[in-house]
This record gives structure tokens, sequence and C-alpha cells, in this order.
């Protein structure tokens, strides 16, 4: 036999085992997969041990979480500490997770790859100094740490910082303000809050919508919305924004602003003035179209009564609730029940519910 051939030979005999041991390998694990989900863990302990001992990351993840979670054995976080690490990433999370308990081997595992430059042990070591996991409380060191991550674009390191600047850390307050004035849409949302709540500055909706219109002029939705928001606070220029918008057929404005008629917010309660901008909305502003109905405004009512008739399981339901609490109606539970009865034909889950809910 010449030595290609003897190479090919030995070659496809390696493959072969190598075939074979893998899928003994996955057979194996899926039946301990199955034991684990019955919850049978001495045996699904018993098919994995072997794997996890021969380097399969799976094996040794699920090793892990058993005897992190007592699963079949006694709780043992330092032997799950040792399954997680195995395991390389799979377990890793799971590592840094068990450090916040002060499991030293853990702890060492995190500070290490902190150190090391991974983001994700950066922003957990600053979260158990921010809250005190295992070490001092250090709003300056969990700030240290979630630098580190932000720096390398990692973004939870970043609102992490956003976040304890609403504590009064300083270094922590300069970036964000730094980073909103730098045109950071989530800065300046993070720093319109904090005029609107009154963290760390004295509270000022102005100032709040200042920020938050510079947010929503990079289309960032969260800004619009805020600014929506406080105009319920009477803040003329989120008021002016909102009802400008409202007149250009933004639905989202035109149900704010029907809102706050409905409820006389900023302007004397009003429900056909709010039925005006609800019926504006279309499809965004039906829900509450049918909710002021129950209030007796007629051209609601009438809207959802043919809504109702013309199938729309939504209305049948709101009609029937109507009928069962003698609102615009006299109070007629066989009434309710034809409604809820047409929704529920139609698989409109809230019929059934209100059948079940009347039965009693």
């Amino acid at each position: 036999m010449n030595a290609k051939l003897l190479t090919v030979l030995i070659a496809s005999i390696f493959l072969i085992l190598f075939s074979i041991s893998t899928l003994m390998f996955h057979d194996n694990f899926h039946d301990g997969w199955i034991s684990y989900e019955k919850k049978d863990y001495e045996a699904a302990q018993k098919l994995w041990l072997p794997l996890a001992s021969q380097g399969n990351s799976r094996a040794q993840f699920y090793l892990g979480r058993m005897y992190d979670k007592g699963q079949g054995i006694p709780q043992d976080y330092n032997e799950a500490v040792k399954w997680y690490q195995l395991a390389a990433d799979r377990g890793k999370t799971n590592v840094y997770r068990i450090a916040k308990k002060g499991v030293t081997p853990a702890l060492n595992i995190l500070t290490d790859d902190a150190k090391q430059g991974i983001a994700e042990a950066q922003v957990a070591l600053g979260v158990m100094h921010e809250y005190g996991y295992s070490f001092p409380q250090d709003n300056n060191e969990a700030l240290k740490w979630f630098q580190l991550a932000a720096n390398q674009g990692y973004n939870q390191g970043k609102e992490n910082i956003y976040r304890i600047a609403k504590k009064g850390v300083t270094p922590a307050l300069n970036i964000l303000t730094d980073d909103a004035k730098n045109g950071d849409a989530k800065a300046q949302l993070y720093l319109g809050m904090m005029y609107e709540l009154g963290h760390s500055f004295p509270l000022d909706n102005n100032e709040a919508f200042k920020w938050y219109q510079l947010a929503a002029d990079q289309g960032y939705e969260q800004g619009k919305e805020n600014i929506y928001r406080i105009a319920k606070k009477g803040v003329t220029p989120a008021l002016n924004v909102l009802t400008d918008d409202a007149k250009q057929g933004i639905a989202e404005a035109q149900v704010a602003l029907g809102v706050m008629h409905e409820y006389g917010y900023s302007f004397p309660q009003d429900n056909n003035e709010a039925f005006k901008w609800f019926q504006l909305a279309a499809d965004r502003g039906k829900t509450n179209v049918y909710r002021i109905a129950k209030k007796g405004v007629t051209p609601a009512l009438n809207i959802l009564t043919d809504d109702a008739k013309q199938g729309i399981a939504e209305a049948q339901v709101a009609l029937g609730v109507m009928h069962e609490y003698g609102y615009s109606f006299p109070q007629d539970n066989n009434e309710a029940l034809k409604w809820f009865q047409l929704a529920a034909n139609q698989g409109y889950n809230q019929g059934k519910e209100n059948i079940y809910r009347i039965a009693k």
C-alpha cells in the first residue's frame, strides 16, 4: 500500500470515528436535556457529567446551572462557577452574576476580565460598586468602570453613566451634559427628563422641553412623546408643538390632544372636542372613541354601535360592557351577552372572558 493511499485511509477512519463520537455526544446531551426538562436532574447529571468532563460546553453550562440553582443537587456557587467558567462565553454572564453574591472565585474572574478590557465585565463591576455588592458603595468607582466600557463603544456603559448622573455624581453629570450639547439624542432625553423631574437640577419643564425638542429634531420618537406628555402640564412651547402636530394630521398628537380635552388638561374639559380629535386619528383613536361613548357622547356612541353591527370585535365587546353596566343604555346582561358572544365567535378572547365573567 503506497503512502498516499495509507494517509487517505487513516484520515477517513479518523473522520468516521469523529463523526460517531460527535453523534454519541449529541445523543447523550439530547437525552440529558429530555431528563432535565422532566426535572429528572439525577439522570441529566449522569448523562452530562462525562460530556462536560470531555469539554462539551453545553453540558458544562447546564451542569453549572444545576449547581447554581440547586437542581437535584445541593446548591454550590463555587462548583457552579467552575462549570460556567469551563463553558467559556456560554457561562460568562452567569459567573458575573454570581460575583454579586460575594463568591470569591467568581469575583476574581469578574475583576480580572474587567481589568483585561472586557466591556461586559467592566459594566458588571461598575454596577457592583454602584449598588454596594461585595464592595463599599462608590459611585465614582462605578463611573470609572462604566466609562472604560463606554470608551469601547459598549452602549450599556454610556447608559449607566447617564443613570448615575441622576444621582448628582458630578463627573457623570458633566459627561451627560457634554454629550447632550454635542448632539447625542439619548443624552438629550436623559437631560430633559432630569429637568422635568428635578433630578440634580431645579425642576424646569421649559428646559426639559428644549432638550426633548433637540432629540425629536433628530427623529428620536421618544423626544416627541415626551413633548406631548409635558404639554399636559401646560408647558406652552410643548402645547404649541402638540397642537401644530395634531393639525398637521399626526395621529399620536391628535390622540394626545383628545385626551387633554377629555380630562381637562390645559383646556376646559370637553368630550365633544375630545371626540373630534380621536375621530381624526382614525384607527389610532378608535379605542378612545369607544371609551368616551360610555360617557354618553352621541357621535362616539353612534360610531361604536355602527362598528359593532359591522362586526368589529373590539366594538362588540365595548358595546357589551355598556349594556352590562348600564352605560348610556338600560342595564341588560342578556344584551351584553349577545355582543360578547359575537366577539367570541370571531376568536376575540376578551369576548369569551367577559362571557365567563357575567356567568358568575
